[in-house]
């Protein structure tokens, strides 16, 4: 789970998982409100988490034949595998990393 880099307080994970539906970098700390930014590694790895887990559920689906509603349970199982994952990968920092705004 990300710890705050100012107060280093640890985020639980529902405050981690709503990280994963923002596209800014910069968040804001749910305990001492300063702006901190996801790490470059952490960006690496959530964006192969997602590359990685709904290309795998979709090709399951096309190679056992199921059917669309099966098709759909599956690529939902998959985003929340994805979504317990997520709060685990990712890294604060308190300034943002250069490649980053």
């Amino acid at each position: 789970m990300p710890t705050c880099q100012n107060c280093h307080e640890q985020w639980n994970w529902k405050q981690s998982v709503k990280v994963m539906f923002t596209l800014d970098v910069r968040l804001t700390c749910p305990f001492c409100g300063q702006k901190q930014h996801l790490t470059t590694n952490s960006r690496k790895r959530s964006q192969i988490l997602n590359v990685v887990v709904i290309p795998v559920a979709l090709f399951l689906a096309l190679m056992l034949d199921v059917p669309p509603v099966g098709s759909f349970a599956i690529l939902i199982g998959g985003f929340l595998s994805a979504a317990s994952i997520y709060p685990f990968l990712i890294e604060l920092s308190s300034h943002a990393e250069p490649g980053w705004k």
